[in-house]
């Protein structure tokens, strides 16, 4: 009995080895945070590497976390990278862009970018992930240098001395 539970172990460790021994893929963003403003799109480069024995398939990127005043797009992604990250192959690209709205609310604001696939082109498994900031600073009022208020008053002093002598005329 116990040859035979050892035995179902051991094909059991045997199937499964193929999913434990896939891949395993290195993610970091550069820089992993970034700053914008009202209607600015933000761009988030990454690099991907990987590290495991076998190769690995970038079937897509799924973005989460952040309010509905900005808009995430994996399509660079798509773009940008190798459907098949092969062992000890790397990759740095632009992966993704967050779109911040007409009036995104001031703050940190984080999210997660994870990369899906796995052992062949179907796979659907999370395979990475890696936090991202996008960071909005409060609307700062642009105060005018010297040199422009000092062309003004002498404008205005212009215009006030023009209508003085209209009235003495």
């Amino acid at each position: 009995m116990k040859n035979r539970s050892f035995l179902l172990t051991l094909i059991a460790v045997m199937l499964l080895a193929p999913g434990a021994a896939r891949a395993q893929l290195l993610f970091s963003l550069n820089p992993a945070a970034l700053t914008g403003g009202p209607g600015q799109t933000l761009t988030f480069n990454g690099t991907l590497t990987n590290t495991g024995t076998s190769p690995v398939y970038l079937n897509g990127l799924f973005l989460t976390g952040l309010t509905t005043d900005f808009t995430m797009d994996p399509s660079l992604f798509l773009n940008n990278t190798p459907p098949l990250l092969a062992s000890g192959a790397s990759i740095t690209d632009d992966l993704f862009t967050v779109d911040c709205g007409p009036a995104p609310p001031v703050g940190d604001w984080v999210g997660s970018a994870t990369v899906i696939g796995g052992a062949d082109a179907n796979a659907q498994d999370a395979v990475a992930t890696q936090n991202f900031l996008v960071s909005i600073p409060p609307n700062v009022q642009t105060v005018p240098e010297p040199g422009t208020l000092s062309l003004l008053g002498l404008g205005l002093g212009g215009v006030v001395m023009a209508a003085r002598r209209r009235r003495r005329a």
